[in-house]
């Protein structure tokens, strides 16, 4: 079989030139600048600005074991707040729980927390344990606390 490479060259030509056009008026980085803190675009500008959202917004803390062997049937993420009235969890089944805590003070591990002995923690993590098992009950699948 004849191949015009031509004609392949001049196709591969014809795509760049239709993808470049296609980019630059409905795509991220238009030429079209409204002022001069526009960089690019209303969608580049967007993704600036959830970038900078994301930064100013506090973030959730993995926690881990310290014994690394060992893994808890739960990953959890905290987040210190301000007010311990928002001390609160939220369980994502099967094994997620963020948990937004008062007295967080960057601690790592769980048992760092269960050493401090704060009765809010305990109380935390028990309805937390009650809250799983019951879930697993309701999905008759056996106990893992």
């Amino acid at each position: 079989m004849n191949r015009s490479f031509t004609k392949i060259k001049h196709i591969q030509e014809s795509n760049l030139r239709l993808e470049k056009r296609f980019l630059n008026e409905n795509g991220w980085f238009s030429r079209n600048k409204k002022d001069d803190m526009d960089l690019g675009g209303d969608k580049y500008n967007e993704m600036i600005r959830r970038m900078s959202d994301y930064d100013k917004n506090p973030t959730y803390t993995d926690l881990t074991k310290e014994e690394p062997y060992k893994h808890p049937p739960l990953k959890y993420s905290v987040m210190k707040v301000d007010d311990c009235n928002k001390n609160s969890f939220f369980m994502s089944f099967p094994d997620l729980v963020t948990i937004n805590y008062c007295n967080y003070d960057g601690e790592s591990t769980i048992e760092e927390l269960n050493r401090k002995e704060d009765s809010m923690w305990s109380d935390m993590m028990d309805d937390i344990k009650r809250q799983y098992n019951d879930e697993l009950d309701k999905r008759d699948l056996p106990h893992r606390y």
